[in-house]
């Protein structure tokens, strides 16, 4: 049995980390300190301001070492996240959601510009610093007039723009097809959303809180969603629907289904799509509250999410649904409707308008039920996972730090 300390292993890392961090640090104080000294002789900009030039320094150091932090606060988190999602996965009796699988969590960092581009917001930002920096030392090193002691972080941000290129290039067509997906997917739900009928109805309490022992009570989340959901309040809600059109227009028996079709409201609604709406959010809330995802839809169908920023095009906005799909059963649309019973009454007996009303609810579902099965063929088999990417650049940054500990002048080739 091998007699390693491990415990003194460890620590002694640290204590080599702390001393490179100390050593460095002090290489960035001189540095410094020569590049102001090298302004006085000849001012960074603003001509003969010296304090301007100095402050502009001074602040292009402060974000350098910001921007250095960042990146590696990014790929530690990132790293960690695949680490906590992969282990969830095996020691967590509960059936995962999408954002709980390190294969479906980049979906929530997915910007859609248009159904050509499409990309990992913080992956983008992640690119972006790393050519800030290389930009910052550039600078440091032309105002200094030689290389400045960075070479190993240039060679690390080289490297990372390289591969970040790289992992973009080959997962372009699969991340331009997500983004469209998953940008339709949203715009379908969001414009389907009834939220008359849940407002009407009081299918979510966004207000009142029971009691002050109530600790599940959030304001202006879809509280007690799980209690307020029944078929009857959408039935209820389809027979005002009718109830309307007799009001307002003339007897539903006396309409015929085409005339139906373009008959609106007061407010220049579309009866129709009321009543298909509302049948295709109480799926989505039946969904949520038959998976046990009660919290996920007290979120989703807050006031806030369903109310805030119109314009879905920019999916960070509005919480995205697809992330609390359950693995296990993407099936969103199992409940068919019957005409019998009470919902045949909620119609007044008018079975055509019945069957065309089922007709174009079922166009939406399988549209959506389509592209959520693509989103997880892409997901599960053809993306290659941003974390592979976040990985390589640790195992590199061990690599450089290995390199440094025993030959810190080292020099790259073709650098």
């Amino acid at each position: 049995m091998s007699n390693i300390n491990y415990f003194d292993l460890f620590k002694n890392l640290i204590k080599f980390l702390a001393y490179s961090g100390y050593e460095q640090l002090k290489d960035y104080y001189e540095l410094l300190k020569k590049s102001r000294d090298a302004n006085d002789k000849s001012p960074f900009m603003c001509g003969n301001i010296r304090i301007i030039s100095d402050i502009i320094i001074i602040g292009l150091w402060l974000f350098l070492i910001s921007s250095v932090l960042w990146i590696i606060y990014e790929i530690y988190y990132n790293v960690k996240t695949y680490l906590q999602l992969t282990s969830y996965k095996y020691f967590s009796s509960k059936k995962p959601n999408f954002r709980d699988s390190p294969l479906f969590k980049q979906l929530e960092n997915l910007f859609y510009l248009n159904d050509y581009f499409s990309i990992d917001s913080t992956f983008f930002i992640f690119i972006l610093t790393l050519i800030f920096i290389i930009i910052k030392l550039n600078i440091f090193e032309r105002l200094l007039k030689k290389d400045i002691k960075f070479n190993f972080l240039k060679f690390f941000c080289y490297i990372a723009i390289i591969l970040g290129i790289i992992y973009y290039l080959l997962s372009y067509l699969n991340i331009t097809s997500l983004g469209k997906r998953v940008n339709a997917v949203n715009r379908l739900y969001y414009t389907n959303i009834n939220t008359e009928f849940i407002n009407s109805k009081k299918i979510c309490n966004y207000l009142n809180k029971k009691s002050e022992f109530d600790n599940d009570f959030v304001y202006g989340k879809c509280n007690d969603i799980k209690n307020n959901i029944s078929i009857s309040r959408l039935y209820e809600y389809i027979k005002g629907v009718f109830d309307d059109i007799n009001q307002n227009h003339k007897p539903i028996a006396d309409i015929s289904t085409t005339q139906f079709k373009s008959l609106k409201d007061k407010n220049g609604i579309l009866y129709k799509d009321k009543i298909i709406s509302a049948l295709f959010t109480f799926n989505i809330l039946k969904y949520f509250v038959d998976n046990d995802l009660i919290d996920e839809a007290k979120d989703f169908f807050s006031a806030f999410n369903l109310l805030y920023a119109p314009n879905i095009n920019i999916l960070k906005k509005k919480i995205n649904p697809v992330l609390y799909l359950k693995i296990n059963n993407i099936i969103l649309f199992e409940n068919d409707f019957a005409f019998e019973g009470d919902l045949k009454k909620s119609f007044y007996n008018e079975k055509e308008k019945f069957e065309y009303i089922k007709m174009e609810l079922r166009k939406n579902q399988n549209t959506i039920q389509k592209i959520v099965v693509d989103i997880y063929d892409i997901c599960s088999s053809k993306l290659i996972s941003i974390y592979f990417y976040y990985f390589a650049l640790l195992i590199i940054i061990i690599i450089l730090i290995s390199i440094y500990a025993y030959y810190p002048q080292f020099k790259f080739p073709f650098y």
